[in-house]
């Protein structure tokens, strides 16, 4: 899944945990991108849905 922004992650770790943007922002890239990763997987999101 490609983003353009890192506020497309940040979006979906905030509606998935309910966790401020704030908080999400304190964290480094590599570990929004692991929380957003377990995001999707607790959502149930797909690869291959649309956006």
């Amino acid at each position: 899944m490609k983003f353009d922004q890192i506020d497309d992650l940040v979006a979906d770790i905030a509606v998935v945990f309910n966790w401020s943007r704030a908080d999400i922002y304190m964290m480094d890239p590599g570990e929004v991108i692991t929380w957003r990763e377990r995001a999707a997987r607790r959502s149930g999101a797909r690869e291959d849905e649309d956006t």
